[in-house]
């Protein structure tokens, strides 16, 4: 434990003056005024930042906004994606929509990306999603979230200023590559049953949030499951990841009966190979590729992630809850259940932004 403090408050204190609390606290706004969850489908281009530059530094510029300048405008511009706009809102106290003529402060140093302060260790929570009905719960099942707490989970979400991730930004997290925003959200929605298309989707569109899609292939077509034409309009829109979650969603951990050991290797490296060949097959012409694996039931042990490693997986992901640091095990990647029987009180204490840097 001593060892971990004293590693945490090192990073803390490379982190420096620049580090910001991991998640400041920030006063709720209107669903009218806040911005929306994640930016429209791929980033969409952006209208070229027209102000000018006031001055410069080595690590900073003073930016005068002209009339229609946005943020994701000028990110674009300045720190070469929209999606880099959060560090502006950051470095101008969570500044909304630029003014004419009034500056703004341009960091052209990217954060750490290790998301370390002394307020705490940054953490990404990954909700994970099933079935969807219409109309507001109970269901008949905790495994079917209605539509409408589906929305108002979106909603508070949007207010409270989360961002939901992409599964590129939540990658390069993990990696240590690339700093998220404090508040941030990756959304997964498991198996690829139609209810999604029918109920979450349309609320995805309507409120713009990117959504990572873990489907088995052997679901594809039948009466209760996405078709192919879903998939691409899926995929067409630019919110949706289709990424894997095995061929037949047997549990990857067990034999099955009359299966002796070589039989089980040859077809785990099936429900590996297979979803991914399809997937790429049908919609790779809309730029699908498929790098990440959610395992069927959360299950995994050592020869399923050896497995994984050998098929060139980037993340495997569980359903073992809890926020993710940046260090966390790129194969044992934790996801939060979010159940259809919840209250939005017991949703929201769910969505874990940051935890001390006592507790690993």
């Amino acid at each position: 434990m001593r060892l971990w403090l004293g590693v945490m408050l090192a990073l803390a204190g490379l982190a420096g003056c620049t580090s910001t609390p991991v998640a400041p606290v920030l006063p709720p706004v209107s669903a009218e005024a806040a911005p929306r969850l994640g930016p429209a489908g791929l980033p969409a281009p952006q209208p070229e930042a027209q102000g000018r530059v006031g001055g410069a530094g080595k690590d900073w510029l003073v930016y005068l906004p002209a009339a229609g300048d946005t943020l994701e405008g000028i990110a674009q511009r300045y720190l070469g994606s929209p999606l880099k706009a959060w560090q502006i809102a950051q470095a101008n106290a969570e500044a909304g929509a630029p003014e004419a003529g009034r500056a703004l402060r341009v960091p052209l140093t990217p954060p750490p990306p290790w998301g370390v302060s002394r307020e705490g260790l940054q953490t990404v929570t990954v909700l994970c999603y099933h079935r969807f009905a219409a109309g507001k719960g109970p269901t008949r099942s905790k495994m079917i979230l209605a539509a409408d707490d589906f929305e108002a989970q979106l909603m508070w979400l949007q207010r409270e200023r989360y961002r939901a991730l992409r599964t590129g930004e939540f990658q390069a997290f993990i990696e240590g590559r690339e700093a998220v925003p404090p508040r941030s959200v990756m959304l997964t929605v498991d198996d690829g049953f139609a209810t999604f298309f029918e109920h979450a989707f349309p609320l995805l569109k309507k409120y713009q949030v990117p959504v990572t899609l873990f489907i088995f292939t052997d679901v594809i077509g039948l009466p209760s499951g996405l078709s192919w034409q879903q998939l691409r309009e899926l995929a067409r829109s630019g919110l949706v990841d289709i990424q894997a979650h095995s061929r037949t969603h047997r549990n990857l951990t067990e034999l099955q009966a009359r299966e002796n050991d070589v039989q089980y290797r040859r077809n785990l490296q099936q429900e590996l190979r297979h979803p991914r060949a399809e997937l790429e097959k049908q919609l790779g012409m809309l730029g699908v590729k498929v790098q990440h694996f959610a395992y069927p039931y959360g299950a995994s042990n050592d020869k399923v992630i050896d497995a994984l490693n050998q098929e060139g997986y980037a993340l495997g992901f569980t359903v073992r809850a809890g926020g993710n640091a940046f260090y966390e095990q790129p194969q044992l990647i934790r996801r939060t259940m979010i159940y259809g029987d919840q209250t939005l009180d017991e949703f929201t204490a769910r969505v874990q932004a940051s935890r001390p840097l006592s507790q690993p």
